[in-house]
């Protein structure tokens, strides 16, 4: 049987590897506002926001997945819009 403090640290290598992921994705997501920007294009993107959720597998955790994903959507535009 696995200890708590096992399982905290591989909890803790996951959320290193979420906040790289993270920083990635606004960054693109930010050169994507630019695009945008340039192109005279809405921020908001509702199609592709839907299209990303669909993706989510129906689990025990879908609800909590599609609550974390809208945030990052969220913090995604307001990145897009700032630039």
């Amino acid at each position: 049987m696995a200890t708590i403090e096992t399982l905290r640290n591989e909890i803790n290598a996951i959320d290193d590897k979420l906040i790289e992921l993270f920083m990635k994705r606004f960054n693109l997501s930010q050169q994507i506002g630019e695009i945008k920007k340039q192109n005279s294009l809405n921020v908001s993107d509702p199609a592709r926001e839907k299209a990303i959720l669909n993706k989510i597998p129906s689990s025990p955790y879908q609800s909590s997945l599609i609550k974390i994903y809208k945030t990052v959507f969220l913090e995604s535009k307001k990145r897009q819009e700032t630039k």
